[in-house]
């Protein structure tokens, strides 16, 4: 048994040396969960990098189709009015009455009468009676001047 005490002699006194502490190292970063912890924190970061792309052309894209539909539900409208108007100006009647009102269209026989407004070289309808003297004015314009100097 002597000779077993003399092979297992006690480890050296000393800093361990490079190959231990790596070894001694990688035992405490291998061990336990911290491997698993690791790689599920890299596949979620790959994850979100691999994906975040194709969600934002989907989300930009869904606006895109709302903003696109609304436009096609205006341009159906306008279709729809103007097919309306199609069909009104398919009718003889609303031509004739466009013809008439628009063009001045009389018939054979229709005596056309014009209203022309007459020229006015002066734009003022009323004659200004700011200048005028109050007996001028009437009886109006004596209690318009009262109220106004009361108040003013």
């Amino acid at each position: 048994s002597e000779p077993e005490e003399a092979s297992e002699a006690p480890p050296p006194a000393g800093p361990p040396g490079p190959v231990e502490t790596f070894r001694r190292l990688r035992r405490q970063m291998l061990g336990g969960d911290r491997p698993f912890i690791v790689a599920l924190v890299a596949a979620v970061a790959f994850s979100t990098v691999v994906v975040s792309g194709p969600i934002q052309t989907w989300l930009g894209q869904r606006q895109l189709v709302v903003e696109r539909q609304a436009v096609l539900d205006a341009l159906a409208a306008e279709n729809e009015r103007l097919g309306d108007r199609v069909d009104d100006l398919n009718d003889p009647a609303t031509i004739e009455g466009e013809a008439r009102e628009e063009q001045g269209m009389v018939r054979p026989g229709e005596v056309p009468y014009g209203i022309v407004p007459p020229d006015l070289d002066d734009q003022q309808i009323a004659p200004d009676l700011s200048d005028a003297d109050v007996e001028q004015r009437g009886w109006f314009g004596r209690v318009w001047e009262a109220m106004t100097g009361f108040f003013g």
